[in-house]
């Protein structure tokens, strides 16, 4: 059973049905455990890096962190990596290291003030997590997509006549295509990561291909019907990326 910030708060013993109650601090980490009449039956105190100290006949291997301790490793998983508390290092590089700078480094080497449950510098407690900003990226960028894609492809009717409309024209275009690749690099990291269906992914990649080929009709071949007719395929598709990504964020259907 999960409380606040998903964290586990019940955990049900499947040979007998015992009922251990899990009770967390500021940090998330398990401290107490107690029985269903409010006893204490376990409990535990971690070092600065997360090496525990426990005692009590009631044991749960959801502990720093709230993550899950292997009882014959002690290593943690810690969704993104694994992390071994006696060494304060992760065992395999940062994938944000270009962003965090501390490829094994726990917390930003601050444990007292920072917590790293997700495995990545942006999973501190207080903050979104990388997956939260993604989607919120994926979802403003697919936005801005679908509504430059949709102009550019009337552009060339409207407005690219006269020179100040195809220059004006060719910026909505640059916005469109430069929106969708941001939307496809966002969603296909959430897929990658199984926080997200990989579907917007290929529909932003089908979208961005069909735009760039819109532009090259445009451009190179100077057809500029065969060019609104592949931008118009575009905008659908990163409009079907964009809702398909919103809908799986905000009702969970995808």
């Amino acid at each position: 059973m999960y409380g606040q910030r998903e964290m586990s708060v019940e955990q049900i013993n499947n040979t007998t049905g015992a009922v251990v109650y899990l009770h967390h601090d500021q940090q998330g980490s398990t401290r107490l455990l107690t029985g269903s009449t409010g006893k204490v039956e376990g409990k535990c105190s971690y070092g600065a890096y997360g090496v525990p100290t426990c005692e009590g006949t009631a044991t749960t291997p959801l502990g720093y962190d709230a993550q899950y301790t292997s009882p014959d490793t002690g290593l943690i998983y810690m969704r993104a990596r694994v992390y071994d508390p006696a060494t304060a290092q992760f065992l395999t590089v940062d994938p944000l290291d270009a962003i965090s700078g501390a490829p094994y480094n726990y917390a930003d080497d601050n444990p007292v003030n920072d917590a790293d449950p997700s495995g990545l510098l942006f999973g501190i407690p207080g903050t979104p997590s990388t997956n939260e900003v993604l989607k919120v990226v994926s979802h403003v960028a697919g936005a801005v997509a679908v509504v430059g894609s949709i102009t550019a492809a009337g552009c060339a009717v409207v407005a690219a006549p006269t020179v100040v409309g195809e220059a004006a024209c060719g910026v909505v275009a640059t916005g469109a295509l430069a929106a969708g690749a941001v939307a496809t690099a966002a969603d296909t990291y959430l897929a990658a990561t199984g926080a997200q269906s990989p579907g917007s992914a290929i529909f932003d990649a089908l979208g961005l291909g069909t735009g760039v080929g819109g532009e090259v009709f445009e451009g190179a071949l100077g057809d500029e019907e065969l060019g609104a007719y592949a931008k118009t395929y575009g905008a659908l598709l990163s409009a079907a990326a964009y809702g398909e990504a919103f809908a799986e964020s905000a009702f969970g259907c995808g």
